[in-house]
């Protein structure tokens, strides 16, 4: 079995490839395919599938992950679809990141303080706002200001911060529900084969 993944960003990229290989059975093979932003991964998004339908196998799957931002996900999610139906090719999985990829890490209270200690990240998940990470706004900004106000004047680098927080993700403990449907999606896919 062969998962190709198509990806928003840099960042996913980075730390899917850290994750998956904690997901996946070992058979199954994946290749991640980030893009330059949302536009230009929905511009490719037909095109690239319609090549995956002449040569993928029949057991095969494209796994479609981007960042929700401020659009309605099941509008977001359908127009993904429709670019499946279009390229005729079926074996799609669409997960949709609530709403940008760093909700994932603000899961992971604990990822984050194992990468920069100094913020001792696992103490905020007392607080309300961190209950639910899919619910904040702006979860980028969130960890650069945290990062900011424990000592790491650079704040949060986003491809390098991925690098940094993967490793120490314990994807089985995660609250983002975004990331958890993720998960559900991966593990149905890989116990069909």
């Amino acid at each position: 079995m062969r998962l190709e993944f198509l990806l928003e960003e840099a960042s996913a990229e980075r730390m899917l490839s850290v994750i998956l290989p904690k997901l996946l059975p070992q058979e199954v093979e994946f290749h991640l395919h980030p893009h330059s932003g949302r536009t230009h991964l929905l511009q490719q998004l037909t095109p690239k599938l319609s090549a995956y339908s002449r040569w993928l196998g029949e057991d095969d799957w494209v796994v479609v992950v981007c960042d929700r931002h401020r659009s309605d996900c099941q509008d977001l999610k359908q127009s993904i679809m429709n670019s499946a139906c279009s390229a005729n090719f079926r074996r799609v999985l669409v997960r949709i990141v609530v709403p940008e990829l760093e909700s994932w890490f603000i899961g992971d209270l604990d990822a984050i303080e194992r990468a920069f200690p100094r913020t001792k990240a696992s103490s905020l998940k007392r607080k309300a706002r961190y209950l639910k990470p899919d619910s904040i706004p702006s979860p980028a900004h969130a960890i650069d200001l945290l990062l900011k106000r424990k000592g790491y004047p650079a704040g949060y680098p986003k491809v390098s911060g991925a690098e940094m927080i993967a490793p120490e993700m314990n994807p089985g403990s995660n609250s983002s529900h975004s990331f958890n449907v993720f998960l559900r999606g991966i593990e149905r896919i890989t116990s069909q084969q």
